[in-house]
C-alpha cells in the first residue's frame, strides 16, 4: 500500500507540479504581449501552417503537461496489472518525468517561435530533444513490466510475460539505436531530418510488433 501511495505522487512529482504551476503563471504574464494569432502548428520543414488563438501557445501545452502528471500519477490505481508496479515503481516514475517534461520544453520552444520568429528549425530545437527523451526510455523499456498503458502494448506482449520481456529488451535497444542515429539529423536540413526520425523509428517499431508475436507464438505459458 505504501508504494502504491508513492507510485501516485512523489516529491518529484511537487517539483514538476511547482514548475507547472510557474509555466501558467508565466503564460498569464505574457498574454498581454503577443498578438491574437499566432502559428500553432508547423510542417516538417518547421514553417507554419496553421494559425489560431495565442491561447493555444501559452496554455495547449501546459494544460497538457498537468494532464499527463495527473493521469499517470493515477494509472496505478485502476490498470488490471497494478500489482505489476512494484516491479518497475523507478523506471514508471522516470517515465512519468521525462514525458511531462518534454511537454514543457515544447512549451519553451512555442513560446520562443511567438517572440523571434515564425520559422522552428527541427534539425536545432526537436532533433536533440527527441533524441535525449528516446536514449533514456530506451534504457528503462527493458524494466517495464506487463501493463496497459506503458511500452509495447501488443495483444501478444499483454498476453505473455516471455513475449513482453523479450520485445522490450531489444525494443529499448532500437529506441537508444533511433536516439543515437536521429543525433545525424542536427547536421542535415531540417524536412530531411524529421523524415528520417520517423523513419527510422516506425520501421523500428514495426520489426519489434512482428517479434513480439513470434516469441508470443514459441511460449507454451502465453494466455
Amino acid at each position: 500500500m505504501k508504494l502504491m501511495k508513492k507510485l501516485f505522487w512523489g516529491k518529484w512529482d511537487w517539483l514538476i507540479l511547482a514548475l507547472i504551476g510557474c509555466v501558467f503563471i508565466l503564460s498569464g504574464m505574457l498574454w498581454q504581449e503577443l498578438p491574437d494569432q499566432l502559428p500553432v502548428h508547423w510542417n516538417f520543414a518547421g514553417e507554419p501552417d496553421r494559425y489560431g488563438s495565442k491561447f493555444i501557445n501559452l496554455f495547449a501545452l501546459p494544460i497538457f503537461s498537468l494532464l499527463t502528471l495527473l493521469g499517470m500519477s493515477w494509472i496505478p490505481r485502476i490498470d488490471p496489472f497494478s500489482k505489476n508496479y512494484e516491479k518497475f515503481a523507478g523506471a514508471f516514475m522516470t517515465f512519468k518525468a521525462i514525458i511531462t517534461l518534454f511537454f514543457i520544453y515544447l512549451y519553451a520552444v512555442v513560446i520562443y517561435a511567438s517572440f523571434y520568429g515564425d520559422n522552428i528549425p527541427g534539425n536545432i530545437f526537436f532533433i536533440p530533444a527527441f533524441s535525449v527523451l528516446f536514449i533514456i526510455m530506451g534504457y528503462y523499456l527493458p524494466r517495464l513490466r506487463r501493463n496497459y498503458f506503458i511500452g509495447i502494448r501488443t495483444p501478444w506482449t499483454l498476453s505473455s510475460d516471455e513475449s513482453w520481456d523479450k520485445s522490450h529488451f531489444w525494443a529499448g535497444r532500437v529506441f537508444v539505436a533511433v536516439g543515437l542515429i536521429n543525433l545525424l539529423g542536427i547536421f542535415i536540413d531540417s524536412f530531411y531530418s524529421i523524415w528520417l526520425f520517423f523513419s527510422i523509428l516506425s520501421l523500428g517499431i514495426i520489426g519489434i510488433v512482428i517479434y513480439s508475436y513470434f516469441v508470443y507464438k514459441k511460449d507454451k505459458n502465453n494466455v
